[in-house]
């Protein structure tokens, strides 16, 4: 039957394997929150990405609209350039302009005016719009400064932040406007 030593040996055998049992709980309680920590930061940074992509949208289609205005009210005059000279003029695609922030202060519009309009970004977004072209009824590309006949086309480019101001999101689209006397 083994004597008295034979429980004693059992017992110190029985608390070695609970420690170990415990030590391995315990790797995977920390792996389990580590894992869910790592999750929430990837759900929160889509977030702010999606957040980003929003801003973006809606100034994308307040441009757009505005645009659209801009004809219907019979005023077909640039909407979104404060201040255009002959060298840094972004209604002259003629003259490539970088998308950079100095390019952005000049040039940008906010959306929906002045004041913080959306409540979840950082900043509102921005727009720019720019002239591309007017084609002409005959096919034929018009002069920009000629009264406009044809389809007008246009190109707009927003820019919004998300949740913080490290998520950036751009979007470009051209809009064309079929202009009729």
């Amino acid at each position: 039957d083994g004597g008295p030593h034979a429980y004693c040996r059992q017992r110190g055998f029985t608390l070695v394997l609970s420690l170990l049992l415990l030590l391995i709980l315990t790797i995977l309680g920390v792996t389990a929150v580590n894992i869910s920590t790592l999750q929430e930061k990837m759900s929160g940074n889509l977030r702010d990405q999606d957040v980003a992509f929003q801003a973006s949208e809606s100034a994308l289609r307040y441009a757009e609209l505005a645009v659209n205005q801009m004809w219907v009210s019979g005023k077909p005059t640039p909407i979104s350039v404060n201040s255009c000279t002959s060298s840094t003029c972004a209604w002259d695609t003629d003259v490539p302009q970088p998308l950079n922030d100095n390019w952005w202060n000049i040039n940008k519009q906010e959306y929906g005016g002045t004041g913080k309009q959306l409540t979840q970004t950082t900043a509102d977004p921005n727009y720019v719009v720019e002239y591309l072209a007017n084609v002409t009824d005959s096919g034929q590309r018009g002069d920009k400064y000629a009264p406009p006949s044809g389809m007008q086309y246009y190109r707009i480019t927003a820019r919004g932040q998300g949740t913080t101001p490290f998520s950036l999101s751009i979007l470009q689209s051209t809009y064309q406007i079929q202009y009729q006397n």
